[in-house]
């Protein structure tokens, strides 16, 4: 009887988890911040690796030899940070936006190790994201960190250990942000490296560093998302560069 009740809790269980796992996508598909069309209008035509990676390279690619590794925000379309994006490859970078499974970064924390290799020009490779985005690539830069320039943090922080790294880190967020938590990114801050930078955006979001619009939870902007994205880019071309 015993054995029998067991049995059956197993196979419910199975069946749970494998309806959870054909209802994820379908329930992120539905969820997600698509990318602003007018934004991907005005960069047409866009690029992109096999993988359906966003690929935003200077005029001559193969004359790139800094790159960035960029892993979106939770459940925002990668293509919304083309226009961020666009900035830098027009100064020389090659940047690549991930295609994360159900659009959240922690599915494929691991994805800037084939698309570096897929690169070999590229000398100096930066990793960066935005909010879940870039505490996942935080992360993955805590383990890489012999393989990595940098860490470029928009509205996150690391919960990983990088004092130890020579890896140069500059983090910004929005003055007006009100989805980032401030008590876990201070709390946070002792976990980069000596000498990263911090710029604040003053009138800035959580949103505006993508193109795909309002945020639900976040704070009014005071700027432009096209301002608030440029700025950052100016920033972190300053920094790395």
């Amino acid at each position: 009887m015993r054995k029998r009740l067991l049995k059956r809790l197993l196979l419910a269980l199975l069946l749970l988890v494998a309806l959870t796992a054909c209802a994820l996508p379908l329930l992120a598909q539905q969820l997600h911040y698509p990318a602003d069309a007018e934004a991907l209008a005005a960069l047409a035509p866009l690029d992109y690796t096999q993988g359906g990676d966003l690929l935003l390279t200077p005029a001559d690619p193969a004359a790139a030899t800094t790159g960035l590794i960029f892993y979106p925000g939770a459940l925002v379309d990668h293509r919304a940070y083309a226009p961020l994006l666009q900035h830098l490859a027009d100064a020389g970078w090659l940047c690549i936006s991930v295609k994360m499974p159900c659009y959240m970064a922690f599915t494929d924390i691991n994805a800037a190790t084939d698309l570096m290799a897929a690169y070999p020009q590229v000398e100096r490779w930066y990793i960066g994201g935005h909010s879940l985005g870039g505490a996942m690539a935080a992360s993955y830069a805590a383990g890489h960190a012999d393989e990595l320039a940098g860490l470029v943090l928009l509205a996150s922080y690391s919960a990983a250990d990088l004092r130890d790294s020579d890896l140069q880190v500059c983090s910004i967020y929005g003055s007006r942000d009100t989805v980032l938590s401030k008590d876990s990114y201070a709390a946070n801050a002792a976990n980069l490296p000596t000498g990263s930078a911090e710029l604040v955006l003053i009138g800035g979001n959580h949103a505006g560093f993508g193109a795909y619009g309002p945020q639900k939870g976040d704070g009014s902007a005071a700027i432009t998302a096209a301002e608030q994205q440029l700025s950052s880019a100016e920033f972190i071309l300053s920094f790395c560069n």
